[in-house]
């Protein structure tokens, strides 16, 4: 019917009616549900004029108008919840879900790297889990597990027993002092060094000094000479470099690391014990690194940085990394 159907309202109710029917954030279908409602219940205009001023049917005029006087609230204006479709997955077959994407694949007696979305569902089946792989991916991204992405992890001394002793051990040799016949310094690698160089026959060597407004130029072509191993040795308690070695990175072994401490001891004649801090690189700990130490010109005496705490040795600030 098309009579005047105003509706008494507060000053508070209109207001916030108000702000819903003129809104250019709020959703597009409660703004025109709120439209509806003003200009029925507060303009008072007939239902036929409300549906072709806002170009809806005069049914919806009449829902909306019947459904606001029953809740006298914006909440009026919202969809009445639905049950919706079962759900398919239960919360068991989630949870299987979950439980097989925090597992590592070597447990399960697998060769991947990782947990993949094709992995779980296959592990997944034989639990009697039927799940898509698509599902797999809902639920690990509704519980943001992504087995896919690891992250470096620092083991704690709960997790290496021995860490402890270690980092005791070379906190103790940075801190002791010496007698003036021992030395203590703090060795590294630095390896893969790309050898490049200039190709012969360019113009001026390849090279332009600098000018007013220019940089000093560099061809941009080069050749490769293969790669190289930087070896250096620091004083701890100075920072000086004490010696360094280059070697070529192919083949570079227990000899050659050999082959630099000799030539350290050699550059350090006044030492008698030359106490020595390194990484646990395999060069280090190798059969024949052991027996030269235990040999007679094993004037070095080592103490390894523990396990993923290289960095407490200064040489990775420096010339080693």
């Amino acid at each position: 019917m098309d009579e005047s159907g105003r509706l008494e309202m507060g000053e508070a109710e209109r207001a916030s009616l108000l702000r819903v029917a003129s809104s250019q954030a709020a959703e597009h279908r409660l703004v025109l549900r709120a439209r509806l409602v003003w200009d029925r219940l507060v303009r008072g205009l007939s239902v036929s004029e409300v549906a072709r001023m806002n170009e809806v049917q005069r049914s919806t005029v009449r829902t909306w108008e019947r459904r606001y006087r029953e809740g006298r609230a914006l909440g009026a204006l919202q969809d009445h919840s639905r049950s919706g479709r079962p759900a398919r997955i239960g919360v068991r077959d989630q949870a299987t879900v979950l439980s097989l994407s925090c597992q590592r694949p070597e447990d399960l007696g697998r060769l991947e790297a990782c947990m993949t979305q094709e992995l779980i569902v296959e592990e997944a089946a034989k639990q009697s889990v039927e799940i898509s792989r698509s599902s797999v991916q809902r639920i690990l991204a509704l519980a943001e597990v992504k087995p896919y992405r690891e992250r470096y992890y620092l083991f704690t001394a709960k997790d290496r027993p021995e860490f402890t002793s270690r980092r005791d051990a070379i906190c103790a040799a940075y801190t002791r002092s010496y007698p003036a016949d021992e030395v203590l310094v703090c060795i590294d690698e630095k390896t893969g060094i790309q050898a490049l160089g200039l190709p012969p026959g360019l113009p001026h060597g390849g090279r332009r000094p600098a000018a007013p407004g220019l940089p000093a130029r560099v061809d941009q072509h080069y050749v490769r000479h293969g790669s190289r191993t930087l070896v250096v040795a620091v004083r701890p308690d100075t920072g000086k470099l004490v010696h360094s070695g280059v070697f070529p990175s192919r083949g570079y072994k227990t000899a050659q690391t050999i082959q630099f401490l000799r030539e350290l001891a050699a550059g350090l004649p006044g030492a008698s014990v030359i106490h020595v801090v390194w990484d646990n690189g395999p060069t280090h700990a190798s059969r024949e690194m052991r027996a030269f130490l235990a040999s007679d010109e094993g004037r070095p005496r080592r103490t390894t940085t523990p396990s993923a705490s290289s960095r407490v040795g200064p040489t990775e600030c420096s010339g080693g990394s």
